[in-house]
């Protein structure tokens, strides 16, 4: 997978609600422990930098889906968000890469409303953002 799908899944679907691997193998829901340590001197709404291979991606610390600790969610990729330009919350989405690929979604906010419109990819079964139990 090229870094720039990486770079995409993993600031629409990763970070902010993933699916990890539990320590017994088991299901375990939140976001990775980079993302974690990220904020872990911070509050909500502060700056934090990620780091994804041999790229820094700036973000913002949000509580996690929990509520137990906060963690570092970068904005959409902004493919994502010119994907959704002109359309209302929930209309689907073709995203186009400059590799030639393309992904398709459904526009919608991020999950606490502050972030843009953006184009955001289906959560399927066996997938990091899979469906929750």
């Amino acid at each position: 997978m090229e870094m720039s799908m990486r770079a995409l899944l993993a600031s629409l679907v990763l970070i902010p609600a993933a699916a990890f691997a539990g320590e017994d193998g088991g299901p375990h829901r939140g976001p990775p422990p980079e993302a974690i340590a990220a904020c872990s001197s911070k509050a909500v709404g502060e700056v934090c930098t990620l780091a994804f291979g041999d790229r820094t991606v700036n973000g913002v610390c949000r509580a996690t889906p929990d509520g137990q600790t906060t963690a570092c969610r970068p904005p959409p990729p902004q493919a994502a968000i010119d994907a959704c330009a002109g359309h209302a919350a929930n209309d689907s989405c073709q995203m186009s890469f400059p590799d030639g690929r393309s992904a398709a979604g459904t526009c919608r906010t991020g999950r606490d409303g502050d972030e843009p419109l953006a184009c955001h990819p289906p959560h399927h079964a066996g997938h990091p953002g899979g469906p929750r139990p």
